[in-house]
């Protein structure tokens, strides 16, 4: 069965809210609260403070990994992107919008105040940040404090949002007695009990505090972000951006109280942020985002005929609180299928964030198969099942889940709970958000990858230029890269007989152009994509990733170094395995083939996508004796170095279509 996302309110400034239930057993009905914000892309203006975190540790070198595991260095420290990313902050806001900088090492200082983000002031920003330099020790709470100060002594009389966002790369070694955690509480009692704003955190690198940070993000209705290496830096803050930008309600708390002899379980889903309180109970709803509906399922017992629980919706809209009370009866029949989707998705969060501390592969795979089996079809359910098959999979692995899993777990675990995107390359949170969230994001992106880069001092220049792999930095696409490969499917590619024929209509046994004459194709190679991708685009048409070999004026060169990218929607990109070449001709351009057996080229030459390696793995492939062969979402593999070593195949469309649930590719 399919089913659908609930209606948003058109044309509507209210946030609705509505509630079903199922009967399950004698006494037992299972409920679905659904809070619908409004539609529309108007947004209220935002206070932001970017809570920056400028300890030793924050000018370590950090490079940017192609879409080929190569790491290229420009001299760059993890401080150096922060200040880019903070500089993107302040580009994307209007002069409707405040912005702050609060930085800390040993002690915290307040780089800016709360402004209008004029152009003086992004001149005035910039000028103090290119001057931050890496300090001392790791203070958080003196940085998160001093911004909570200032938004509650520099309030707004308007309507308006106001976001914390916290960045660190490391564990605080300067702790207040309570820890930072217990200090927060200790302030929000002192305030009225809240929050001047919704706080999210972002943790950099091996070394942080995951525990920590998502007990902030926790306590203050907001995202954690775990950021493994650089190329995640932007689509971290960018989306986390986004996601504030199209915020309508914050500090929301749904109340729950049951009437007519009704009972609320002891043990409610773990999947849902749940506080009991008396008979009843508080589920946290942190914020509240135009166009994504936020759903919490749990079961009632005791239940008679008639209304059984009343529930009223609390949340800050920016200027005062705001309430929405509604009465749940058993005449108010919900839909199985939806119950049971978000059931699906609250199991996923609680399973994530027990594989913290007990990681084991088999849990989750345990779920993605029940998960599979189920007779719904939605596409959350299918970006769960892609994240718990590829990313929460692996993240259970002993050295995986040592290095990076336990940081990995909690920041997924948090954006399926938010029902909130946090990056381009988790396939299970593409599904969250609206038209006006996306739109946002879209044009911060292109905002990140635009900027002027970063200038490394002389001193790190003068490091990087040691390397091997040192490049100057021309722009910032390689530290917000989601990896890719090859041609856009609309592309022409040049026939043997002179014709011209689109990317994705081409088949094995079609004759194609190339550099020695001709060549039959031996097989289609598909790569899924997340719905978006960095690509280069050259004026006659040829579009194609950033790093995928081209050869012009006799040399092979990257696309990379010769136009500029942009970021497009695309699903799907191609390459091709010839029966004997090494290129083909895709809008008039030389385009590198697989298994092309260059050696000894600085640009074209590969050992995994270069060599028969890639043509061994395509045979023995299912889509191999029907001449294409398709990657999953997600699906390349990738060695100790970081360089592709392999990929993971997408199961065969026909075997999808004859299941009643709808599989989505993994990753």
């Amino acid at each position: 069965m399919r089913i659908d996302q609930v209606e948003q309110v058109p044309n509507s400034n209210d946030v609705q809210l509505k509630a079903t239930s199922i009967p399950v057993k004698d006494g037992r009905r299972q409920v679905l609260l659904t809070v619908i914000p409004p539609n529309g892309e108007d947004r209220l203006p935002l206070d932001v403070v970017c809570v920056v975190d400028i300890s030793g540790s924050m000018g370590t070198e950090v490079g940017a990994r192609d879409e080929n595991g190569n790491v290229e260095y420009h001299g760059l420290s993890v401080l150096d992107l922060v200040k880019h990313a903070v500089k993107t902050v302040a580009a994307s806001l209007e002069e409707r919008d405040r912005l702050s900088v609060v930085t800390f090492s040993d002690n915290a200082k307040v780089l800016t105040r709360l402004e209008p983000v004029t152009d003086r002031y992004r001149n005035m920003l910039n000028t103090k940040l290119n001057k931050l330099e890496p300090l001392d020790r790791t203070n958080i709470w003196d940085g998160l404090s001093q911004a909570l100060d200032l938004l509650q002594t520099d309030r707004s009389e308007e309507h308006r949002m106001s976001s914390i966002l916290l960045f660190t790369d490391g564990q605080p070694n300067i702790c207040p007695p309570r820890g930072e955690v217990g200090m927060l509480s200790r302030w929000m009692e002192k305030n009225e009990g809240k929050l001047p704003a919704t706080l999210s955190t972002f943790g950099f690198g091996y070394t942080i505090d995951s525990s920590l940070l998502l007990g902030l993000a926790q306590k203050g209705g907001g995202s954690y972000c775990f950021i493994p290496d650089s190329t995640i830096l932007g689509t971290a803050f960018v989306n986390s951006l986004a996601n504030q930008g199209v915020t309508v309600g914050r500090a929301a708390d749904i109340f729950l109280q049951p009437k007519n002899g009704s009972i609320l379980p002891p043990r409610m889903p773990k999947g849902l942020e749940y506080t009991a309180k008396g008979l009843g109970g508080i589920i946290s709803a942190c914020s509240l985002q135009l166009g994504q509906s936020k759903y919490y399922t749990f079961p009632v017992d005791n239940v008679t005929d008639g209304d059984f629980l009343e529930i009223s919706l609390r949340y800050h809209n920016g200027k005062e609180m705001v309430q929405v009370t509604t009465n749940l009866s058993t005449t108010s029949q919900g839909d199985p299928a939806e119950i049971a989707l978000h059931e699906y998705r609250q199991r996923a969060v609680e399973l994530m964030l027990n594989l913290v501390n007990d990681p084991s592969p088999k849990t989750a795979q345990a779920l993605y198969v029940e998960m599979t089996d189920a007779t719904l079809q939605h596409p959350i359910k299918e970006g769960i099942i892609a994240d718990l098959r590829g990313q929460v999979t692996e993240a259970c692995q002993p050295e995986a889940h040592k290095k990076w899993g336990r940081h990995f777990l909690p920041s997924i675990a948090r954006a399926h709970q938010l029902l909130q995107c946090n990056n381009f390359k988790d396939p299970g949170v593409q599904h969250y958000g609206g038209s006006a969230f996306h739109s946002l994001r879209d044009r911060m992106d292109d905002i990140f990858v635009k900027l002027p880069p970063p200038k490394p001092s002389e001193k790190r220049i003068a490091q990087a230029q040691e390397a091997k792999n040192y490049r100057q930095l021309q722009d910032m696409r390689g530290y917000m890269n989601q990896y890719g490969g090859c041609f856009i499917g609309s592309c022409l590619i040049s026939m043997a007989d002179g014709r011209r024929k689109r990317v994705d209509e081409v088949k094995r046994g079609d004759e194609v152009k190339t550099s020695a004459g001709s060549s039959k194709i031996r097989c289609v190679l598909r790569s899924k994509q997340l719905g978006r991708l960095i690509i280069c685009r050259f004026e006659d048409g040829l579009m194609l990733t950033p790093y995928h070999p081209v050869r012009l004026d006799g040399s092979w060169k990257f696309p990379n170094d010769i136009v500029t990218p942009t970021i497009v929607a695309c699903d799907v990109v191609y390459t091709f395995l010839l029966e004997d070449g090494v290129s083909v001709f895709i809008d008039g351009v030389e385009c590198i083939a697989l298994a092309h057996g260059i050696r000894g080229d600085p640009v074209a030459s590969h050992d995994f996508f270069g060599t028969e390696e890639i043509s061994n793995e395509m045979r023995s492939c299912g889509g191999w004796a029907n001449g294409t062969v398709t990657v999953k979402v997600g699906g390349w593999k990738r060695g100790e170095d970081g360089r592709v070593n392999g990929f993971e195949e997408e199961e065969e469309e026909v075997t999808l279509g004859q299941m009643e649930s709808s599989i989505a590719c993994s990753c």
